[in-house]
């Protein structure tokens, strides 16, 4: 995730890696927002932190979550029922490639019990 400040001071998060194509994807949604042809300015890493690992290979084991998720028929679908299945928002996001990833620090351990998860960080649902 790259921060990018936009001209008129706003703050976006970028999924991405790549600073030219964090600077690209602002630099288009700020002429949406505004109608102008803006540049933002330089992307802006986390300056001492490293960038977050995630899990790809642990997975969720609750098959009957990951099955009921994946009725979902778009990633906005598949958020609300995670979300009905007792996630938080904060605590769902998405990789470059679109692939659920869960902020383990972000889910009550209630759920996390009623699902079998065990750890934290940032993992994959699916495996």
């Amino acid at each position: 995730m790259i921060q990018v400040t936009l001209p008129n001071g706003t703050v976006l998060n970028v999924p991405t890696d790549d600073p030219e194509k964090a600077r690209i994807a602002a630099a288009g949604y700020y002429a949406e927002i505004s109608g102008a042809e803006g540049v933002a300015t330089a992307p802006q890493e986390q300056p001492t932190e490293e960038q977050p690992k995630i899990d790809y290979e642990t997975g969720v084991d609750d098959i009957g979550l990951r099955a009921y998720v994946a009725r979902g028929d778009n990633a906005e679908e598949q958020n609300a029922r995670l979300e009905r299945a007792g996630l938080p928002p904060e605590a769902i996001n998405r990789d470059a490639e679109g692939q659920i990833i869960l902020d383990l620090d972000k889910i009550p351990e209630n759920v996390k019990a009623r699902y079998g998860i065990k750890g934290t960080g940032l993992r994959a649902l699916d495996e």
